[in-house]
């Protein structure tokens, strides 16, 4: 903030709008915060877009005090209850599988569900060529409708095991390509570098199925809910569920501690691979 300040030919801000607020919602990142404010945070203008109870704890750290401490300064709070981003069924299937709060009535009530069990790396990779052909040969999507999200970079994700043909046809998605809306080939990225962002077809991947582990809520909640149109799970079966557990609470677990010392999460990546790739051979 402090950077785009500068940049901009200003100390301090009039105003602050702040979304995925509840990345930031602890005491040291709202100090941060305050000092590039005009009159800080009691006495500036400011406004705060946040969604706690589903997306806390995927990026960043929320804690409750610095809930409580925003709370203080008595601001109008107004909750958004209408959801304009997924069909009926999308949300539907979220808040079964996850009991999330979604708001009122999505849009439109197309079939905009579907889900295919795999049970390992070989039949993932086959139900995701199956789905792209469908999507994309027989349902009308253009590549660049379609995004796949996983839980892993796509060098050690299942999704770049499909045949040259469809690999040659993924654009892998950093922090910044998303917002690119010129993308002509299916997009690939990490649930975690989707947040805020969406798509007209979400292809879900290398998850257990929704609903099954608490401590991957945040995951399931955020990939799921990036679809507007269509949504296609391609969850592993209860054998593999297991497993998938093991490989990624503890990669979450590490996430987490590298947004707390306000890290990269790349900074901790040797350390954590050995392990990863280990976990990830027991899967595959």
């Amino acid at each position: 903030m402090r950077l785009a300040a500068k940049r901009s030919g200003v100390s301090k801000f009039d105003a602050l709008i702040v979304d995925e607020g509840q990345d930031i919602l602890n005491m040291e990142s709202l100090s941060r915060v305050a000092m590039c404010l005009h009159g800080g945070l009691p006495a500036g203008r400011w406004c705060f877009f946040h969604d706690v109870n589903n997306q806390s704890g995927l990026c960043g750290r929320y804690t409750p005090e610095a809930d409580e401490y925003l709370s203080g300064f008595t601001p109008t709070k107004i909750p958004l209850r209408t959801n304009c981003r997924n069909s009926l069924p999308i949300l539907k299937r979220i808040q079964d599988a996850l009991c999330a709060d979604m708001g009122h009535s999505g849009v439109g009530d197309d079939p905009a569900v579907r889900e295919v069990v795999v049970d390992g790396r070989a039949a993932a990779v086959q139900a995701l060529e199956r789905e792209l052909e469908a999507l994309t040969e027989k349902e009308g999507f253009n590549l660049g409708d379609i995004v796949i999200l996983s839980p892993f970079p796509f060098a050690e994700s299942w999704a770049s095991s499909v045949s040259s043909n469809w690999r040659k046809l993924i654009s892998v998605m950093d922090g910044a390509s998303p917002l690119h809306s010129d993308r002509q080939g299916v997009g690939f990225a990490k649930i975690q570098d989707f947040k805020g962002l969406e798509s007209e077809v979400i292809v879900l991947m290398e998850l257990p199925a929704p609903g099954s582990s608490e401590d991957l809520r945040s995951l399931h909640y955020v990939g799921m809910s990036r679809a507007r149109a269509l949504l296609s799970l391609i969850p592993l079966d209860r054998a593999s569920e297991r497993l998938a557990r093991q490989t990624l609470s503890p990669i979450r677990r590490r996430e987490r501690f590298a947004a707390w010392l306000g890290l990269h999460f790349s900074g901790l990546r040797d350390t954590i691979k050995p392990c990863f790739m280990q976990q990830r051979r027991t899967l595959q």
